[in-house]
């Protein structure tokens, strides 16, 4: 029961006399009225709108009629006291009478003022209501309190708001936990009581929150279980029976929730929260993400399990993943990095992550492994099994474009593309470049920054065997081979029109090419081919030069080396195209079978066609005989 105030309710509507009010007082000045409506505001009677008389019993009228006329049954009339400390009540002289009233004065109006103090927070102190049991703060807002850690503790508007966000205002979907799942496990019983292991651990520790059901009979909360939550699992407590066999379920009907209201919107009260955190049970297993985001038809678009992400683009045209920097100015567009936290692969704009050489990147690979573990691949592409029917290169690992400019006809075309097969393939697909001719060749092997002039071949092929079959040096080239036996054949343009007969080296022109008509005309201006096989024994090589015009230009110089000391025309043999063979080496023997000048075979006065001692046949001529019947020879041994 209060000491300083009273409450009641009128007993009629329009009430305006309040009698046999239990209050005691110093001072009928001391007695204030205010009224408290339904909707909760308060209205202070100004001590002009009520009287107050002390007998026969402390009684408060409302005098205005404005005020009494609103009165109803469901107001709350409060009638308190505030002992006026001002001044003492009573005041002695020297050799004044002590009366027991003045002292009972004094005492009383410091006894009220404390009772005051304590229950209607008269000098800032929080007051309790009629009841005596709770405290009142009188419309006043409470503030600096901190977050409730206990159960009976008062709780703060960011904790109401938290538990609102993940309430939200649809219908939970409550855990539930059975023996038949496993999701209540290791029952035992000790000491009176069974416990059981609680997985995953319950949301709530609010025994009130839970549904205890043993073979289908409803326990109480606290009398019959207890349950607390654990970081790994929690633990239901059954008291005073043993359960290990029973069937035992559990509804958790707390803060558990799998649907949320939204839209939601979780904001970080400091600048060291994390506004969500999901963490997985210890043993997570596959069929059950962390996180998972379906489209509105069930499809799972986007997966979090416990060790990996999956992303299930179905959107037409647009790109499952997008990643960008919408800050102008700013390099970065994705890093991906290793374990630790090294970044591997970089995704940047070259217009705004320039390097030092004022060239940026779009893509880039870092190695920066130090382990000697031998070559490691930076980058691979890798391509299964795929069906060679109707699909003559078998796909592509690379292919790069050029660009759609006027000048390839607004057509990307493949500028480099490497095949399935192990094939490459370049074309070039502008030869200018600002207009002007681009002299540059397709193709560019060189030796850089190598302190040695020639560190390796330019070009190297092999055979499956790995045989070296051409190789193309700086100072020399081998073009076949391989110390096989094995027969290699080099063919400079296309076969003669016959196709019989592979040329082995030819030119490309023809006098038919240079409009010049007439016997033999379409014959290559030389060539040499090979004629008969191997296995027959009647392989041999023909060399043809082909003159279009009768002239005296050599077709073949034959020249003899220079001894020291000697002086020799530097052609020893000319063929020329007039069908003339000129044999300049006059110091040279002549044998039987020599080709000899016209002046020699005329015997020209002053020339020495022999020099040797003995006789020897100059000159052997074999002819048909008469008719063309038999074979006579002629020798000319003559000096």
């Amino acid at each position: 029961m209060a000491l300083s105030f009273v409450e009641l309710n009128p007993t009629s509507g329009g009430q305006t006399v309040f009698d046999n009010i239990n209050l005691q007082f110093v001072s009928t000045e001391d007695i204030f009225v205010t009224i408290k409506k339904a909707d909760g505001t308060v209205l202070t009677l100004l001590s002009s709108q009520y009287n107050v008389t002390a007998s026969p019993t402390l009684t408060v009228t409302i005098t205005d009629s404005a005020v009494s006329s609103d009165i109803a049954t469901n107001d709350t009339i409060r009638i308190f006291r505030d002992t006026d400390v001002s001044s003492p009540a009573r005041i002695f002289s020297n050799g004044s009478v002590l009366k027991a009233s003045d002292l009972n004065a004094n005492h009383n109006q410091i006894l009220f003022a404390q009772q005051e103090n304590d229950e209607l927070g008269i000098g800032d102190a929080l007051q309790k209501d009629a009841s005596n049991a709770f405290w009142d703060a009188n419309s006043l807002n409470i503030r600096n309190l901190a977050d409730a850690v206990e159960a009976t503790d008062a709780i703060t508007l960011g904790q109401v708001n938290a538990a609102l966000a993940s309430a939200g205002s649809v219908p939970s979907v409550p855990q539930a936990y059975s023996t038949a799942s496993g999701t209540l496990s290791n029952g035992t019983f000790a000491n009176s009581n069974t416990t059981f292991s609680m997985n995953p651990p319950p949301t709530s520790e609010f025994e009130q929150t839970f549904i205890v059901e043993i073979d289908g009979v409803i326990q109480r909360p606290n009398n019959d279980y207890t349950i607390t939550s654990g970081t790994t699992e929690g633990t239901l407590t059954i008291i005073g029976a043993d359960v290990t066999t029973a069937s035992v379920v559990v509804t958790n009907f707390g803060l558990s929730r799998q649907v949320f209201d939204f839209p939601t919107i979780g904001t970080a009260i400091t600048d060291s929260t994390t506004p969500i955190t999901l963490n997985g049970h210890p043993s997570q297993k596959d069929a059950f993400p962390i996180f998972l985001v379906n489209r509105s038809n069930g499809t799972k678009t986007f997966r979090v399990d416990d060790g990996d992400v999956t992303i299930n683009g179905d959107s037409g045209d647009n790109y499952p993943l997008s990643v960008r920097n919408t800050l102008d100015g700013s390099t970065g567009i994705l890093r991906l990095g290793s374990h630790g936290n090294i970044g591997a692969h970089i995704f940047a704009d070259p217009t705004e992550f320039g390097q030092a050489d004022g060239r940026g990147f779009f893509y880039q690979i870092n190695d920066t492994n130090n382990v000697p573990r031998g070559a490691d691949d930076m980058f691979v592409l890798r391509r299964s099994t795929v069906n060679d029917g109707g699909n003559d290169e078998r796909g592509t690992f690379i292919t790069v474009k050029g660009n759609t400019g006027v000048a390839n006809g607004n057509i990307a075309t493949d500028v480099f593309r490497v095949g399935q097969n192990g094939k490459l393939f370049v074309n070039a697909t502008d030869d200018t470049i600002a207009g002007q001719a681009d002299e540059m060749p397709l193709l560019t092997l060189r030796s850089q920054h190598s302190s040695d002039v020639e560190p390796c071949p330019y070009i190297s092929m092999s055979d499956s065997n790995n045989v070296t079959r051409h190789v193309f040096n700086r100072a020399s080239s081998q073009i076949g081979g391989g110390n096989d036996d094995l027969d290699h054949t080099l063919i400079i343009g296309k076969q003669d029109p016959s196709g019989s007969r592979p040329n082995i080296m030819r030119s490309a022109a023809r006098p038919s090419d240079d409009n010049i008509t007439g016997e033999g005309s379409t014959a290559y201006y030389w060539r040499f081919f090979l004629n008969g096989t191997k296995a027959a024994g009647n392989r041999h090589c023909l060399l043809t030069l082909n003159s279009a015009n009768r002239n005296e230009l050599t077709a073949i110089n034959i020249r003899r080396t220079v001894t020291p000391g000697q002086s020799y025309p530097s052609n020893a043999i000319q063929m020329l195209y007039n069908g003339r063979i000129l044999l300049n080496d006059t110091e040279a023997f002549r044998g039987p079978s020599d080709v000899l000048r016209k002046d020699e075979v005329a015997k020209a006065a002053g020339i020495t066609l022999c020099t040797k001692n003995s006789t020897t046949t100059v000159l052997s001529v074999t002819y048909l005989g008469a008719n063309g019947i038999g074979l006579t020879t002629a020798n000319d041994t003559s000096t």
